[in-house]
């Protein structure tokens, strides 16, 4: 059974300034250069994915601007360490320019641990440009006679856990990434391989706090925070994955300081169930064909379900109108009151103020009426009413209302004289 390894390169340069550059395309090709106002210089003849280095003997105290931020990346500094990807696949145009702008705490002798990355997440060897050879530096960024081929393991056989893999490796166990290494791991990236990444979750790195982002092919895992994950052996994360895939390439490990450490894909396979499943579909929980599933929050047999108002683990609160029901066209009117018509704090004008008289009149408003609003206050008066006690007549309120917008009935007062009973006038 074959071991691949591949490789990361890690060049490091001491820096001599032997001549001046006027700008990034007097470069040699694949090469940066940190000028003293904090711009990084850069001539690649590839589209950049992502990037990384170490800032010598200087902190980051900010950082942006430059093409990166032009092409969307995501660019973040934290220490002596900078880390640039882009969450939507985006790519940095092969060419010459200024990468990023620091704003650094010390003075910089440059830059180290060097990774860049092309679309597809294979790294590309990178060199840091000191302004003397006019090779940039790349005697020394390859290792000719390829390392630790076989990982340390050499009769690759299949294992059962993680901690059977050989040192610094991992391997794609029905979409769990195994790992087994000597160092704290600061980032990492690889491509799978024969399929797309869904979703990442889980894994010790989720537990050490780091954001995983898989798309496309291609997983990245770093800590905004700077938190690491321990060395030794375990699942580093769960992989949903679209297609059947046949393993991990690209593979790309960082330790705390950014430097980038040699962690290949074992090839041996493991012993976790794979063969035993003839259908080869696993669910979430690993099972053979299962039926766990991934609830909308991605937690494989959670209880979360997307609302009425499209929200995972809604409440249906976020789109409920005023009187609770979701995606409802009840309002607040400006009296205050819950699918008001706005009257109810409104002064009314019209009052009736004389007494009953035991006869009345219904007025009807129809619909059909045009000329008021919903609203307005309606007044019958009439013309000639008993006006006091002496039996004068006139012009007098008898009946008010406000019209809702639909039929509306008022009862109006008659106009009698009822003081030889004893009654009103």
């Amino acid at each position: 059974m074959k071991f691949f390894t591949h490789r990361l390169f890690l060049i490091i340069f001491t820096i001599s300034f032997n001549f001046l550059i006027a700008d990034a395309c007097e470069m040699p090709i694949n090469s940066i250069h940190l000028n003293d106002d904090g711009s990084v210089w850069y001539n690649v003849d590839f589209d950049i994915g992502g990037f990384q280095w170490n800032v010598e003997d200087a902190t980051i105290t900010s950082i942006g601007g430059g093409d990166a931020a032009a092409a969307g990346f995501t660019v973040q500094g934290a220490g002596s360490t900078v880390l640039g990807f882009s969450f939507t696949g985006g790519t940095i145009p092969y060419g010459c320019g200024t990468l990023t702008v620091m704003t650094l705490s010390g003075e910089s002798s440059g830059l180290s641990g060097i990774v860049f990355s092309n679309p597809t997440g294979g790294s590309v060897d990178v060199s840091y440009f000191d302004g003397g050879a006019a090779d940039g530096g790349n005697d020394d960024g390859g290792n000719d006679d390829g390392g630790n081929d076989d990982g340390g393991n050499d009769d690759g056989g299949a294992v059962s856990d993680a901690c059977e893999l050989p040192n610094n490796s991992i391997l794609l166990n029905e979409g769990d990434v195994w790992y087994n290494v000597d160092f704290a791991i600061g980032g990492f990236q690889w491509n799978v391989d024969g399929a797309s990444v869904t979703g990442t979750s889980g894994g010790d790195a989720a537990a050490a706090g780091f954001t995983v982002q898989g798309a496309g092919s291609t997983v990245l895992g770093f800590s905004f925070t700077g938190s690491t994950i321990p060395a030794g052996c375990g699942t580093l994360t769960s992989l949903s994955l679209s297609g059947e895939a046949t393993g991990l390439s690209g593979i790309v490990f960082s330790d705390p300081s950014g430097g980038s450490v040699d962690v290949s894909y074992y090839e041996g396979g493991s012993t976790g169930g794979g063969d035993d499943c003839a259908s080869g579909f696993y669910d979430c929980a690993g099972v053979c064909d299962g039926d766990a599933v991934e609830d909308c929050a991605g937690e494989c047999n959670g209880d979360s379900s997307i609302d009425e108002c499209g929200e995972c683990g809604g409440d249906n609160s976020s789109c409920s109108d005023c009187a609770g029901v979701p995606n409802g066209d009840a309002i607040i009117d400006e009296c205050g009151v819950c699918d008001g018509d706005g009257s109810s704090c409104q002064e009314s004008y019209y009052n009736v103020d004389i007494g009953e008289t035991g006869e009345s009149s219904l007025f009807i408003f129809r619909t059909s009426i045009t000329s008021i609003d919903v609203g307005d206050e309606l007044g019958l008066f009439d013309q000639s009413g008993i006006l006091d006690g002496s039996g004068n007549a006139g012009e007098i309120l008898v009946g008010s209302g406000i019209w809702t917008g639909s039929q509306t009935s008022i009862a109006a007062v008659g106009s009698v004289d009822l003081s030889a009973f004893g009654g009103p006038i």
